[in-house]
């Protein structure tokens, strides 16, 4: 559904004619958009809650040419859907087949991916290290979305896909004993970028 079809169904559902239920719909995303930019959040009961969050600036390199890039500051807004909207999903009939493979074939095109190179310590690329992406939910909680291992010249990329309800992203290595050393701080915001460029450090 698109927002002309929305609007159409708004109208339905409300008496309204089409422009007016355009008006509405327009002015509440006009006033959440312009809360978010002030950096104010915004809940709707039950629906979810709309915030913003700021993410700092940082070095990352070019995905095709390795160049050394500054990524700048920026406000991202964020979405958390709410309990009534989970459960009325979640108890929601399943979809005929056909619609699950559309369905299937849409999560495909959001799959999400983090790549960039990792050097040991001393600066030389990190190759053949095992890595593994986490997703960090409330506590000590964490899932793995994704494992690879790092190419010739410490290149790598780590493909998964995004989780709405995703607190945060960790990147792990296994080191030569096999135990999980921790790369990455908590890369919050990361869960639904198409693409991130992200260098790091192997401690030893």
């Amino acid at each position: 559904m698109n927002k002309t079809q929305l609007i159409s169904k708004f109208a339905e559902k409300s008496g309204l004619s089409e422009n007016k239920a355009g008006e509405i719909l327009n002015l509440i995303i006009e006033s959440v958009t312009e809360e978010l930019k002030n950096g104010e959040k915004v809940t709707f009961t039950g629906f979810g809650t709309f915030s913003s969050t700021e993410r700092a600036s940082r070095t990352g390199r070019h995905p095709r040419t390795g160049e050394e890039i500054n990524i700048p500051a920026r406000r991202v807004p964020r979405f958390k859907p709410g309990k009534e909207l989970k459960d009325a999903v979640a108890n929601a009939p399943l979809l005929p087949e056909a619609s699950a493979d559309k369905v299937q074939d849409e999560s495909q095109e959001m799959t999400c991916r983090i790549e960039g190179k990792i050097l040991l310590e001393r600066g030389e690329p990190a190759g053949g290290l095992i890595l593994r992406l986490y997703s960090c939910t409330s506590g000590s909680d964490k899932v793995l979305l994704a494992e690879t291992t790092t190419m010739e010249g410490g290149r790598y990329s780590l493909v998964y896909e995004p989780d709405s309800d995703e607190v945060s992203l960790e990147v792990w290595a296994l080191d030569d004993q096999s135990r999980e050393i921790l790369l990455s701080k908590l890369l919050r915001d990361l869960s639904r970028e198409p693409l991130e460029v992200l260098d790091l450090i192997a401690p030893w």
